[in-house]
């Protein structure tokens, strides 16, 4: 990887962030793509090149892409569905056009397939569509983060209802790993 420009999105997220900070701790050049200019003055104070984009405007993202040679990419949660294919159609895209080198997609969680849960037909229809660009890639198929019991989506109900909701097939056996080390996985894999 050595000193190859690495585009991050979701640098301000649970996800984003600690890659961006593993890899500006290691020297590394990063840009950060923002939708808004509060996170784009925040992160331009954490030493990282900002471009300033959203999923849903594909010429920001090409432009964002421009002159990268890495990208780690997690899409953002999501439950319209359509919504989250285009939004991973238009990274790949971007990615695509621009001769992006490597791609790293982390499905942020499990990616069942033959099942009838939109959230992982979504993203499993995001991952063939990756397969279909040729553009080079990793695919990290995380499992639950459990920097999510801290959440404000799910501390309230586990500590005054005392449950742990997800959309998942019955008797689905559960595995956890930290936002940090997920991380640790995307760095080594966009090292590759």
């Amino acid at each position: 990887m050595s000193n190859e420009l690495t585009l991050i999105y979701g640098a301000t997220g649970t996800q984003g962030h600690p890659v961006a900070q593993q890899l500006l701790n290691a020297d590394k050049p990063i840009r950060i793509l923002a939708r808004d200019a509060e996170k784009e003055k925040q992160q331009k104070q954490a030493g990282g090149e900002v471009a300033m984009g959203d999923f849903l405007d594909r010429e920001s993202l090409f432009a964002a892409h421009q002159g990268v040679d890495r990208f780690f990419l997690p899409l953002p949660l999501q439950y319209d569905f359509e919504l989250y294919k285009t939004y991973g159609r238009n990274a790949i895209d971007a990615a695509k056009s621009a001769g992006v080198k490597l791609l790293v997609f982390n499905t942020s969680s499990h990616a069942i397939a033959n099942t009838h849960v939109n959230v992982y037909q979504a993203r499993n229809a995001t991952i063939d569509y990756l397969h279909a660009s040729g553009v080079p890639s990793i695919i990290l198929r995380t499992t639950f983060y459990m920097d999510n019991f801290i959440s404000p989506w799910m501390k309230p109900d586990i500590v005054q209802k005392g449950v742990v909701a997800y959309p998942l097939p019955t008797n689905f056996k559960m595995s956890w790993v930290s936002a940090e080390g997920a991380a640790k996985f995307a760095v080594a894999a966009l090292n590759r």
